[in-house]
């Protein structure tokens, strides 16, 4: 809830990732930062060729953020539920105004940096990890898909571990991922 808590999904994103999430966007007055990452990943000394993440720009619209070029959505639907699917070819999300097309420069270059959900994983060389995520988002995420091409690669869905807390829990792979953040997430 306040923008402390992540999850690194272990995933780099390249030409063929896919993002399909469904999530509740929070009215504007309870997010973290002006400009909130819902999730991403980039390397700042290359960001031409290294960027993947989907921003709540300005707290005025949706941007999507793809191999150093970006495409601005229409406003964004605060407190409304959306689903919204990204590639290299489009963005489309419920709510607001959907089926923006995006042209695309050459293929995104295998990410040095993981993605993260609720956060943008900066590094500021390819050698580095982030601390942490970068302009963290408030968001009720209800589940997080990852596609490489036709194959789901990560299917992720809200789950509480006795021992680790609330996180997200892949059933692609079987594998529990907990908040990296210095906070706890809310559950109801």
């Amino acid at each position: 809830k306040d923008g402390g808590q992540y999850i690194d999904t272990d995933y780099s994103a390249n030409e063929n990732t896919k993002v399909v999430m469904n999530a509740y966007i929070p009215p504007k007055e309870e997010q973290s930062d002006a400009w909130c990452v819902l999730f991403g990943s980039r390397t700042v000394t290359d960001w031409a060729v290294k960027s993947f993440s989907i921003q709540l720009f300005g707290m005025e619209f949706i941007r999507f953020a793809y191999n150093g070029e970006s495409v601005d959505g229409s406003a964004i639907p605060f407190g409304e539920r959306l689903t919204i699917m990204c590639d290299k070819e489009q963005l489309v999300w419920t709510g607001g105004k959907p089926g923006y097309k995006v042209v695309m420069v050459p293929p995104l270059v295998k990410s040095k940096s993981t993605l993260y959900i609720f956060g943008d994983n900066t590094v500021e060389k390819d050698d580095e990890k982030c601390n942490g995520p970068f302009n963290p988002s408030v968001m009720k995420l209800f589940s997080f898909k990852i596609f490489e091409g036709y194959d789901l690669v990560r299917d992720f869905v809200p789950c509480v571990s006795e021992t680790e807390g609330a996180g997200l829990y892949d059933t692609v792979e079987g594998k529990f991922y907990p908040n990296k953040g210095g906070t706890a997430f809310v559950t109801p």
